[in-house]
This record gives C-alpha cells, structure tokens and sequence, in this order.
C-alpha cells in the first residue's frame, strides 16, 4: 500500500480490501515449480499486504513522525481490520478456509495474539463491539487466507515510486541515489517551503 497516495483512513481501508482480493487472487494464478512451496501456498494461501510512504503520509496530514504514535497505530489498526474482514467475507463468499484454519489461535478467537478479553479491555479505533463481533464471525465462518500482513523490504521499491520506505522516516531531504546506470537526486514527495521541518531526518 502506497500510503503516500492514500491520504485518510478511509482510503487505506477501501485500497486494503482491494489488495486482499488481488493478493489471494495470484495465489490461484502460480503454479511454483518447488512442489512444497506450491502446497504451502494451497494449505495457507498466505498473502503480505504491507506499506511503503508512512511518512509521506504523516507529512501531507501535518504529522510529525515522532509524535505521530497514536494515529500510527490506528492506521495499521485500520490495515488489520480491513484485512481480515475481507478474507473473512472471501471466505464466506467462497465457501471455504485455508486448510489448517481449524485449530488455529484465528479459530480460537485470538488476532494479532490479542484474543477477546483484551478487545473489551483496551480502548481500539474500530471499538469493542466491531472487533468482538469480527472474531466472532471468523470463528464461525473462517478466512480464506492464514496471514495476511508483512513489513515489506521495499528500499528500491519505494525509490521507484517516489516515496519514503516502508514505515521508516526519511533518510534525508536531498540525496543522490547512486547505481550501475546513473546518479538520481531523491527530494521527498511533499518537500515544500510548509512542510519541510514535518521531513525530519533519520541518518543514523
């Protein structure tokens, strides 16, 4: 998720279900030529839905990336939720889990090693009542995928596309990327005269 591009909640959790479809889509597209990874593949259907641009985001919003730690952690809230709905509605739709989802900590009603009594316990974006009553439908009805999310090793990636890697700060508010073909100056994507102290460097 290019979170650089998607500039409000909102927008994060419509692209989120979207990159769930298309994820768990591609699993029935390979045919993987090591005979463990393409049963590995089937049992699980494991997909890596992760982010590049965070600070961008925090940048065009008006967030200094130090002090951003609650909004953060509603946004990948936001990733999780989306998520897991959505491969459970797939699921439903479908008819059918991933093979081993029975016995799982999902099928226990345990997500992200949270399991219910900490949801009533602990205030969360979403609240309570929307995450008991998402547990609790995929302990009735399944996910079609085993995981869902990842933290992306997307450096390269996220030069391409022109903006900030993964969840990291940015390196610094000029710099010159150097590789075999050229020399290639990297300003970050909302550097202005009213952003530039939201850029803070990380060249440690």
């Amino acid at each position: 998720l290019n979170l650089s591009l998607l500039l409000d909640l909102n927008a994060v959790s419509k692209y989120t279900e979207i990159a769930t479809d298309i994820e768990n889509r591609i699993i029935d597209l390979c045919n993987l030529p090591v005979e463990e990874a393409q049963r590995h593949n089937e049992d699980y259907r494991v997909i890596g839905i992760g982010i590049m641009g965070l600070h961008d985001h925090l940048v065009y919003n008006k967030m200094v990336y130090t002090k951003s730690r609650e909004y953060v952690e509603n946004l990948m809230e936001v990733i999780q939720f989306s998520s897991l709905s959505k491969s459970n509605s797939m699921s439903i739709e479908q008819n059918k889990k991933y093979k081993y989802f029975h016995g799982s900590e999902y099928s226990k009603g345990v997500i992200c090693g949270k399991d219910k009594e900490w949801f009533k316990n602990n205030n969360t974006y979403y609240g309570k009542d929307k995450w008991l009553e998402l547990i609790e439908k995929i302990q009735k009805t399944g996910l079609l995928n085993g995981s869902l999310n990842n933290i992306p090793p997307n450096t390269r990636t996220s030069l391409v596309c022109g903006t900030t890697s993964s969840f990291l700060p940015t390196f610094s508010k000029f710099f010159i990327d150097k590789n075999g073909n050229a020399s290639v100056p990297i300003v970050p994507k909302y550097l202005d005269r009213d952003t530039f102290w939201y850029y803070q460097e990380n060249k440690n």
